[in-house]
């Protein structure tokens, strides 16, 4: 597994949960700071929560806050290396993170998070395709997508998964992808089939291109599940 450097977008590693769960520290008290007046010393200043998530992780050691700067610094054990973040631009959205001169930044706006860093960007938010990479036709009948994420790395990569919706018998609509993915060139590495449950995984080898497809009979509705990926 190749080394990654800096740190890259929360929805592939560790450490960027570590980052998610301090940003929503600091999301949560300038929350609790518009609507009550109490714990008014957290309240104020969301950095003494996020200080409290660093300190509770023992793979973690906290190193400093500035209060004006509205950044906290700490370093990560395993790796000697430390990061800072800075929640100055907090109230639009916007949240920095510097590891060893590199810096991540985290927009989150209209339901969807960015995350822009060294290794490429990463997308997490609610439902639409106009991600979703157009390598073969998508069967009719689905819909009501509902949250997404897809990441695009510096070095082409490309990975990510859809959550949608159809009214069309399960049946049906795996057949459809089944005719679908044969015509745009994907051949079937294996299909399971688990009580409710539907499962394809396609690939198109010679475009590094991977589908994984789950399809879901739950409380009367059907669920699709498009995970994709090209190395």
């Amino acid at each position: 597994m190749t080394k990654k450097k800096g740190i890259p977008p929360l929805a592939i590693v560790g450490v960027g949960c570590l980052v998610l769960v301090i940003v929503a520290a600091i999301a949560f008290t300038v929350l609790l700071k518009r609507g009550v007046d109490y714990v008014k010393d957290v309240a104020e200043n969301p950095a003494k929560l996020a200080e409290f998530a660093v300190k509770g992780d023992p793979n973690l050691e906290f190193l400093s806050s500035d209060d004006a700067k509205k950044t906290i610094t700490f370093r990560d054990k395993r790796s000697g290396k430390e990061s800072t973040i800075s929640w100055d631009k907090v109230m639009e959205g916007k949240i920095t993170v510097e590891t060893d001169g590199q810096t991540t930044t985290v927009d989150g706006q209209g339901g969807t998070a960015i995350t822009k860093g060294p290794d490429g960007t990463s997308t997490v938010g609610l439902g639409g395709l106009e991600k979703l990479p157009k390598w073969f036709e998508m069967p009719e009948g689905l819909s009501n997508w509902k949250s997404s994420t897809h990441t695009e790395k510096a070095n082409g990569q490309v990975s990510g998964f859809i959550i949608g919706q159809s009214a069309r018998p399960m049946n049906e609509l795996v057949t459809a992808f089944e005719e679908s993915l044969a015509a745009a060139g994907f051949q079937r590495q294996s299909k399971s089939e688990i009580s409710d449950r539907v499962v394809l995984f396609y690939d198109a080898r010679e475009k590094k291109r991977s589908l994984h497809i789950t399809i879901l009979r739950q409380k009367g509705k059907i669920a699709v599940t498009i995970g994709y990926g090209q190395k």
